[in-house]
């Protein structure tokens, strides 16, 4: 399996490949979903910027949710599991 253009993305830190070079999201500006103020305009007529930026959002939220199902133990992940 070939290496995912987004790897090492986080709340934290941008993508593995990106760096002085430009943002592997949209290929010059950062475009961190967590870090920056969303897509400028001319990124946002793109749809292969728009599409790694929606996938950029999707692992970001997930790690949000698995850090805050980590702060609050007991919980599972369906709220229809009692007990």
């Amino acid at each position: 399996m070939a290496a995912d253009e987004l790897d090492g993305l986080s709340l934290a830190s941008c993508c593995t490949a990106c760096g002085p070079a430009g943002c592997v999201i949209t290929g010059d500006i950062c475009a961190h979903p967590a870090r920056s103020g969303g897509l400028q305009s001319t990124h946002q007529m793109r749809p292969d910027v728009l599409a790694r930026f929606s996938r950029a959002k999707v692992i970001i939220e997930h790690e949000r949710v698995e850090r805050d199902a980590a702060r609050r133990p007991g919980l599972t992940g369906s709220p229809f599991v009692i007990g």
